[in-house]
């Protein structure tokens, strides 16, 4: 019994241990966060926590995930929207308001039309939602009664920009993940998620 307790609590140390505090902002406030590493990408702790049980249950499955991008710094969006604002990048979020930037919107690697629709039957069993339309590699880490009440994909409010980057150009500094696609049939889910009518 003394080990099983032992080898629990190194468990728990283990996943902290990694963690460091960073700003981050959440409906345009600084706020502290802890985040830590996930397959190379930093994200928030209990982000991280629900992705690794959501990545094993997937695996179980034969299905393979990863992140592109997590949390993202002020300054990281600040070029993202900047870029988006010029005409010269995708849709982003103003500074302040991403949902990278509280470490809980993940961009994942879809590469196969089915990953994309595991995640549509499960994701949320883990507390993860799509969150923008036209964008299915987006995925919020919502827990709780809040993910209780939120749709499964909600509507965004864009800014007033010049032209947006088409979706096959990719998602901020990340490539798009649609390049399996080229031999796929333009009827797929994934498809209709993107370019939703």
């Amino acid at each position: 019994m003394r080990f099983v307790l032992v080898g629990i609590l190194c468990t728990l140390f283990a996943s902290r241990a990694g963690a460091r505090t960073a700003t981050g902002y959440q409906g345009g406030e600084k706020v502290k966060l802890k985040v830590t590493e996930v397959a190379g990408t930093e994200v928030e702790v209990h982000t991280a926590k629900a992705f690794r049980a959501m990545a094993k249950a997937a695996r179980k499955a034969g299905i393979e995930l990863g992140i592109r991008s997590g949390y993202r710094t002020h300054d990281k969006q600040k070029k993202l929207y900047k870029k988006y604002r010029k005409g010269e990048g995708n849709l982003a979020a103003r500074p302040g308001f991403s949902n990278h930037e509280s470490g809980r919107a993940l961009d994942l690697k879809i590469t196969e039309e089915r990953t994309y629709q595991w995640l549509q039957r499960h994701a949320n069993e883990f507390g993860f939602h799509r969150t923008v339309a036209g964008e299915p590699w987006h995925w919020e880490f919502i827990r709780g009664s809040e993910g209780s009440r939120i749709s499964f994909e909600r509507r965004v409010v864009v800014n007033d920009a010049p032209g947006v980057a088409g979706a096959d150009e990719g998602y901020g500094e990340y490539a798009c993940t649609r390049d399996w696609r080229v031999t796929q049939t333009p009827t797929t889910e994934y498809d209709r998620a993107v370019d939703p009518e």
